[in-house]
């Protein structure tokens, strides 16, 4: 970049500004017209004419000092000199300002400004702006030589010198400095951190030098910066990001360094044109987004790029290549000797023709190499992933193929233009990389071959949850079948679900829980089972149904409880289907939810009942359960009512016990005998309790019958058999 643009004409430039001052009708201040240069920055000009120049330095020829002792002006010959001995011009205007020269000369009243420089008029007093002085041999120690009393001081170019020592310090202090180039000198030590003084800064260029740095975290003050260029220097670092801080960055070279670590992380540079980070010990990848590069839009792939050249090569960089298709304007992507392993990205139209096999050498790039760079080159590449070396003693017909075990990078390396020969692809199931050496592996169980967009296996992928891969070389994860599943990665078998659990589809991840009224008391369930009549599940997830307890039923399958038995029904065990009702003879006690029989004397004739009737006047109930009455007498033999002392009804009861058959069954035979509705006694005295009973010893022999089983109408029928001329009245 030029940093000088071409020298101003003082007096022409302040007619013309006063011209249009004049022209606004605003008063007007005279301009001197010898625009006096501040007598500051006159010495320092006139330090840096003493202390730097060199018999080749032909610029300074143009700086008329008046000093008559320089060597140099002593050895050149008067008629082609720039400047006459004893004359003084002006920097700026060429204006003579002192002479000691003859009276005949003294008519001249300019000879030239002072080639290099550049002023400004409109300051007073007048001030230099840019110092241009490239490959002008000059010869000095720059920190002596102080020129932050330029205080216009703009463009400072002192490049391709014989400049020595240190940057100096007071660069920091020179607020107005826009562009700075010391490229090409002897300066040595740090690269200062007190330039981030001046965040002015456009352009800095401090390559080819012998600098050195302890840290560049400063260089984020640069936030106008758009050219930095520190190549060529002894920087030893790891790539600080704060380098590329500003957002107008339009070339960045930090090349031929000792810049170590990964590439950091690189913000979307919107204006970038070049890229050179050549030469150094960089590691890590190339950012994808270099794609997006060079783009005031980079979300824009439409909008024309404006980078234009990408050099990272001589570092340690691995990985893939990002995408260079949409760089509508790069002419130069070199990468060469890296560790690059990916493809060749698609080239953008600009590359096709300026594209060179070297940039690509050195490298691990994977077969097959773009067409534009395989003639003539003596490119190699690698088979690839997913791909082997065919042995030499194979031919390319051959129906069983050899595989190489290179172990060796330049074994697996081949003539680029030979990939369609040499290169031969995985069987199934398997894969290959740089880290088998490109031999054919076979995927362990539990995965098979990571298939990429191209075709390659460069890995295995871990079979996804839900599928598995039993056995090695696996061309596919199976799907686990239904009942089963495969809950983490990389299953070589599925699992059955456990009891309660189930699943129905393919490729489950898991087994959900039996559903309420559900379940399944074995592993491996496609379905949950309803559970039947009887029994209920009130949770999920079980693996048995639980039994209806004891007064509950449940006479539906599937059910999520029992339901309790109505009044006069029971289930007395555990698990029935339906309540049965309390039978004949028996009650529902409401208190202890079952059924009772009833006492002597009650009954109950239907089902269900919840309490039990006495038996009517006549009737008897002789023991407990009875389900009917049973009469006492024939009809016409009915009793009196009465009631008799119970002292004979237990000497009554002696006596039966004397006389039955079955002495345990007296008191039956009493009350059947003496008892009647009421259970009230229908005899009148003892006696009568005493003809009864030799009536029943009687009947007891003549027929050989336990009377206690008979009915009350057959003794009567036996006892008028007996003595049928027995008055009843004296028996009843």
């Amino acid at each position: 970049m030029d940093m000088l643009s071409p020298f101003i004409n003082l007096k022409e430039l302040a007619e013309q500004a006063a011209k249009e001052v004049a022209d606004d009708g605003a008063p007007t201040e005279e301009v001197d017209q010898s625009y006096p240069l501040a007598s500051v920055e006159m010495d320092a000009l006139m330090q840096m004419y003493r202390d730097c120049r060199t018999k080749e330095s032909a610029a300074m020829r143009s700086w008329c000092t008046g000093d008559d002792d320089d060597l140099y002006l002593r050895e050149t010959n008067e008629s082609t000199a720039f400047c006459p001995h004893g004359v003084t011009t002006h920097p700026c205007t060429g204006r003579i300002l002192y002479t000691n020269r003859s009276s005949k000369d003294d008519d001249a009243e300019f000879l030239w400004p002072w080639e290099g420089l550049r002023c400004d008029a409109f300051t007073d007093p007048t001030t230099v702006t840019h110092i241009y002085l490239p490959d002008e041999s000059l010869y000095c120690e720059l920190a002596k030589i102080d020129l932050s009393v330029m205080v216009s001081l703009e463009q400072l170019d002192l490049s391709g010198n014989q400049l020595f020592g240190e940057i100096p310090a007071w660069l920091g202090d020179m607020t107005m400095l826009r562009m700075l180039s010391l490229a090409e000198n002897q300066l040595t030590g740090d690269i200062p951190s007190s330039l981030a003084g001046n965040d002015a800064f456009e352009q800095i260029n401090l390559s080819s030098n012998n600098l050195t740095a302890s840290t560049l975290q400063f260089f984020d003050a640069f936030h106008r910066l758009q050219h930095l260029d520190i190549s060529n220097n002894n920087i030893e670092l790891q790539l600080p990001k704060n380098l590329f801080a500003s957002g107008f960055l339009r070339s960045i070279n930090a090349s031929h360094n000792a810049f170590n670590g990964d590439l950091p992380e690189l913000p979307v540079f919107q204006f970038l044109e070049s890229l050179d980070m050549s030469s150094n010990l960089l590691t890590g990848t190339i950012p994808p987004q270099l794609s997006l590069w060079g783009r005031e839009d980079p979300h824009d792939p439409d909008e024309n790029s404006s980078l234009a050249i990408v050099d990272v090569s001589n570092n340690l960089l691995t990985g893939d290549l990002p995408l260079i298709a949409n760089q509508s304007a790069l002419q130069r992507f070199n990468i060469h000797t890296n560790v690059f392993s990916g493809l060749v990205p698609e080239f953008p139209p600009s590359l096709h023709e300026l594209a060179k096999p070297a940039d690509f050498d050195g490298n691990r790039l994977l077969c097959p190499i773009p067409a534009v760079l395989l003639l003539p080159s003596n490119l190699t590449c690698v088979c690839g992933d997913g791909y082997t070396i065919k042995s030499t003693g194979a031919t390319r017909n051959s129906l069983s193929l050899e595989y190489t075990d290179a172990s060796d990078d330049s074994d697996q390396m081949i003539p680029a233009s030979a990939f369609t020969e040499l290169c031969v692809a995985c069987p199934e199931g398997s894969y290959s990389n740089s880290s088998t050496g490109q031999k054919c592996r076979s995927c362990p169980p539990g995965s098979t071959p990571d298939i990429t967009s191209n075709g390659r296996a460069a890995n295995c992928r871990s079979c996804l949850p839900g599928t598995f891969a039993n056995e090695s070389a696996s061309p596919a994860c199976t799907p686990c079948p239904p009942g089963t599943f495969a809950a983490s990665v990389g299953a070589t078998s599925c699992d059955p679900c456990s009891p309660g659990e189930f699943t129905a589809a393919q490729g489950s991840t898991s087994c959900s829980a039996c559903a309420v009224g559900t379940h399944f008391n074995s592993t491996g369930a496609t379905v949950c089972a309803s559970c039947p009549a009887g029994t209920f599940v009130h949770a999920e997830g079980e693996a048995e149904c639980l039994m209806c307890p004891r007064g509950s039923y449940q006479d539906e399958a599937g059910s999520v409880e029992c339901k309790p038995c109505p009044v006069g029904y029971v289930a007395p065990q555990l698990g029935h289907v339906k309540c049965s009702p309390c039978s004949p003879g028996s009650f529902y006690d409401v208190n202890i939810k079952t059924c009772m029989l009833c006492r002597p004397g009650t009954f109950t004739s239907a089902a269900a009942q919840t309490e039990c009737s006495e038996c009517e006047n006549g009737t008897v109930a002789e023991g407990v359960g009875i389900d009917t009455c049973l009469s006492v007498a024939a009809p016409g033999w009915g009793f009196q009512a009465a009631t008799v002392p119970q002292i004979w009804v237990l000497e009554c009861v002696h006596l039966v016990r004397k006389a039955a058959s079955r002495p345990a069954s007296a008191l039956r035979i009493v009350r059947w005998l003496l008892l009647g509705r009421s259970s009230s006694l229908k005899v009148q005295s003892k006696q009568s309790c005493v003809i009864r009973t030799t009536l029943l010893q009687i009947v007891a022999r003549k027929s050989a019958l336990d009377v206690s089983l008979l009915p009350s109408a057959f003794f009567l029928v036996a006892l008028n058999a007996v003595w049928p001329d027995l008055e009843r009245s004296t028996i009843m």
